[in-house]
């Protein structure tokens, strides 16, 4: 299980209905698929670790795919964060993913493609949180600040060092 404490993200205006309305995440032997979401803007905050994991490998490369809501003439900036060491928070090195934010128009799908760091130490296995966040607006986002409206939702990774397989040439 993932102990550590995190921010709960607030949003000022919890009537909009700016929200993801799915994820998906093709892991190595399981994926979260988590599409359509149902969504109440009085909740805009959705802690689906319980619920949805994805088992990743250290130095792998993966996508991200996040879909926007379908209301008519709402746009929005995605992002997302793992957090690799576990320590409650999405800001050490190579927490965020991808590049930068992505913006959609309403109904589109985000990509966000990244690599599980290779040189991360003390990770070969075990549950990390996976934050992605919508916002209403075309900016940079921040894990952890209040919005005015848009959603949060967090998920399970679980983060596995590769297997290699030996062989040795021997001759006689």
């Amino acid at each position: 299980t993932i102990d550590a404490l995190y921010c709960i993200n607030l949003y000022n205006d919890t009537s909009q209905y700016d929200y993801i309305n799915g994820i998906k995440l093709v892991g190595e032997n399981d994926s979260i698929y988590s599409f359509p979401n149902s969504f109440n803007p009085s909740q805009p905050y959705i802690d689906n670790t319980p619920f949805y994991s994805a088992s990743l490998i250290k130095g792998h490369d993966y996508t991200l795919y996040v879909y926007n809501t379908p209301d008519t003439g709402h746009t929005g900036s995605i992002e997302a964060w793992i957090d690799y060491n576990s320590d409650g928070d999405f800001t050490d090195a190579n927490e965020k993913l991808g590049s930068g934010h992505v913006y959609l128009n309403y109904g589109g799908v985000g990509t966000i493609s990244f690599s599980v760091p290779s040189n991360l130490t003390d990770l070969c296995t075990g549950e990390r949180r996976l934050r992605i966040r919508q916002l209403a607006a075309n900016q940079e986002l921040n894990s952890c600040q209040p919005y005015t409206n848009g959603e949060t939702e967090d998920y399970t990774v679980n983060i596995v060092c590769p297997s290699y397989n030996i062989i040795l040439n021997a001759s006689i």
